[in-house]
């Protein structure tokens, strides 16, 4: 018998020079050999290791996962690069060498000027040197609860573990930096959960504090219970102003339905990269982060749940503005989710200047809503706002589940009487700068039980004549109704003849609904 035992782990060390023959590794490594970096690596496949060592005047650049069990010893340099990710054990040492150092870059499209959510994923980055030579933002912001502001935090400040910070990009596309010692393990992350006195809410800017992508459903299910279900995401491509009264570019994930606003495009799925801020809505003191809420998967496409009966399914709706701007909304069905509001349901973050939404309880304004399971008798009330007159589109952005398989969704507008196929076609409308509740819903009943209007194209014609409009119809004319921007009646005739003209008052935008003996018709005419 004896008291001292020792264990050899064995070792895959990379070395170029030296295994050449065996593609530059001495052993293939895995989790069960400590790996040692003994020449400048980039990395082209996921690695697992029991341990890490990095020599002096080497470089390790992670372009895929690299997982370390336990110590890591860096005394050369280890790069993360944007769609890579560094996991730790959860006792997993961090020793830095002299002279080493760890960074994570981060690619950025961003514009300047505008801002963007960032969390640092190291310890101590001051959060105005993120952006190295490209220049020193003019501001760094955190998020004040209490006001529904951001308060700028003065030069230098230490990024903290798990907050969020509000940046603004001081130039166009400018890549990131964060420099530091790695986060790694349970990091708990204070919360302000004290209501505004003016609005009751909770809101906090935290984010991703691991050099890895982080699992959003985890953190929702698994942070303690520290947060709501909705995760808002800053993701505008018009302005430049950076407090919640003017926020009009919210993305946003409801963990629940495992929903996003925007679809396809870039946010589907469960995780978002490191170095992402995002906002939650606090219930308690705090949320707690773990290493097992970390994805080594890439996060820059997201694949959403798909239905899993012939009564869920989930579709997003989109208006384009006449400045090509664009909001999306989503409805979810099934899933377990009920038509009152319920964790299934986002709110808007702020409606801003242009918007759409559907909404319940004729009060909450909702970017996500679930529904139960479906039945094509189901009807949503949609609201949308517009800060200018002029031409707005509404669109089916994509689908899944039921909505992939046939399911037909109507949009109604009210004030015309009009029935559109959004699986088929998108409606374009004309309004004045406004916000409505009442002029759409979406259904889901075939032409037949719906008696859709029958509108017929390139034979009914609407043309200017000097000053007045001339209304040219194969059939008689039985009415002929005209609205404003606003969607006011100002004018309405009954000539039963096959061609007629008319005058309106103001220089505007017009609508002009004109029924026959056959059909009837909608367009669009300017004074």
């Amino acid at each position: 018998m004896s008291d001292n035992v020792t264990f050899t782990v064995p070792t895959a060390t990379y070395d170029n020079t030296l295994y050449a023959a065996t593609g530059g590794w001495s052993e293939t490594p895995d989790a069960t050999k400590g790996v040692i970096i003994n020449d400048d690596l980039t990395t082209s496949a996921d690695i697992s290791a029991c341990s890490l060592t990095v020599n002096a005047g080497k470089k390790l650049t992670i372009n895929n996962a690299f997982t370390v069990d336990n110590a890591v010893a860096n005394n050369g340099e280890i790069v993360v690069n944007d769609g890579g990710n560094f996991l730790q054990g959860t006792t997993s040492t961090y020793t830095a060498g002299t002279g080493s150092t760890f960074k994570l870059n981060k690619n950025s499209t961003s514009a300047a000027d505008k801002y963007v959510f960032w969390s640092s994923p190291v310890v101590g980055q001051n959060m105005y040197g993120i952006y190295g030579a490209a220049g020193t933002p003019t501001y760094v912001m955190t998020y004040n609860t209490g006001t529904d502001y951001y308060d700028v935090v003065a030069n230098p400040v230490s990024g903290g573990t798990g907050i969020g910070y509000s940046v603004k990009v001081p130039a166009a596309a400018s890549p990131v930096t964060f420099q530091g010692t790695p986060n790694n393990g349970n990091l708990t992350v204070t919360l302000n959960s004290t209501p505004n006195t003016a609005n009751g809410n909770t809101w906090n800017l935290i984010g991703n504090p691991y050099p890895s992508n982080l699992n959003l459903k985890s953190l929702y299910n698994g942070g303690n219970n520290g947060i709501f279900e909705s995760i808002y995401f800053w993701d505008t491509v018009t302005s430049t102003t950076q407090q919640e009264q003017n926020a009009t570019g919210w993305r946003i994930f409801n963990a629940v339905s495992e929903t996003w606003t925007n679809g396809n495009t870039n946010t589907n799925g469960l995780s978002v990269k490191p170095g992402q801020g995002f906002i939650v809505k606090a219930i308690g003191s705090s949320t707690q982060f773990t290493n097992a809420m970390r994805n080594a998967a890439t996060a820059s496409t997201f694949v959403n749940k798909a239905a899993q009966s012939a009564t869920e399914g989930k579709y997003w709706v989109k208006i384009t503005t006449p400045a090509s701007t664009q909001s999306t909304i989503a409805i979810t069905y099934g899933q377990g989710a009920q038509n009152t509001l319920d964790l299934f349901d986002s709110k808007m973050m702020s409606t801003g200047t242009n918007a759409i939404y559907s909404y319940i309880n004729n009060a909450d304004k909702l970017a996500i809503q679930g529904r139960g399971n479906f039945v094509n008798t189901d009807v949503v009330i949609l609201g949308n706002k517009h800060s200018v007159a002029g031409q707005y589109t509404i669109s089916l952005y994509d689908k899944t589940g039921l909505f992939s398989n046939g399911q037909e969704i109507y949009l109604k507008d009210k004030l015309l009487g009009t029935y559109t196929n959004l699986q088929q076609s998108s409606y374009t409308f004309t309004t004045d700068a406004l916000e409505q509740q009442d002029r759409f819903e979406i259904v889901y009943q075939n032409n037949g039980a719906l008696n859709t209007l029958d509108v017929v194209k390139n034979e009914l014609v609407i043309y200017k004549d000097g000053e007045q409009f001339t209304v040219n119809a194969p059939s008689k004319i039985k009415t002929i109704e005209v609205y404003d921007a606003a969607g006011r009646l100002v004018k309405q005739l009954k000539p039963n003849t096959n061609k007629t003209s008319f005058v309106v008052e103001s220089k505007g935008v017009y609508v002009v609904k004109v029924t026959t003996e056959k059909e009837t018709v909608t367009k669009k005419v300017i004074k």
